[in-house]
């Protein structure tokens, strides 16, 4: 289960980086503190496909930069994560630095936690919708399906669903068709 830990009103990046090198995830929204394990097997071999799949099709298109945890992603001085896949565009670059990444990248992807399924699909999807991250994608790691979210005025809209077998063409990587065997295991 992920914890909270409150230290104060509201914690930033200099908190942030006196947090311990313990092997756990450390995250701050909006201002509180949130720590939880290191990824399971799954979650990393689910990880490594995306990196393999998506990341191998941005570096040989020269789309942009792929980033996989932990890399931190600073929305706003009182919320700093550690996504576990990061697209920022050639148009976008400007937002990493040579420490973290600053602002919002053009698409983050999280794969679910069954420590805590809903982290990803309540807290950090809100924390996502109010920096306005144009695509978020959850990939739920226990029921093996990718869920691909879309921002709008509205929030996020669910664009689309994939499971094993389909078929997925991500609108954000023009001309790619992934089956969805070779990221899901």
């Amino acid at each position: 289960m992920t914890k909270k830990y409150f230290f104060r009103d509201k914690l930033n990046y200099n908190d942030y980086k006196r947090f311990p090198d313990d092997r756990m995830i450390h995250e701050i929204i909006n201002g509180k503190h949130y720590n939880h394990p290191a990824p399971r097997p799954k979650h990393q071999r689910i990880s490594r496909n995306l990196d393999l799949v998506f990341g191998s099709y941005v570096m040989k298109n020269q789309l942009g930069e792929w980033l996989s945890a932990p890399i931190d992603v600073l929305l706003g001085e009182h919320d700093i994560v550690q996504p576990d896949k990061v697209f920022i565009s050639k148009e976008n670059a400007n937002i990493i630095t040579e420490l973290n990444i600053q602002g919002v990248p053009d698409l983050i992807i999280e794969i679910t936690s069954p420590i805590d399924p809903g982290y990803d699909r309540e807290t950090k999807m809100s924390l996502y919708s109010k920096y306005k991250v144009k695509n978020y994608w959850i990939l739920d790691a226990q029921l093996d399906v990718l869920e691909v979210y879309k921002y709008s005025r509205k929030g996020y809209e669910l664009a689309g669903k994939y499971r094993k077998g389909d078929i997925f063409k991500p609108k954000i990587f023009k001309g790619l068709k992934v089956n969805m065997n070779t990221v899901l295991v």
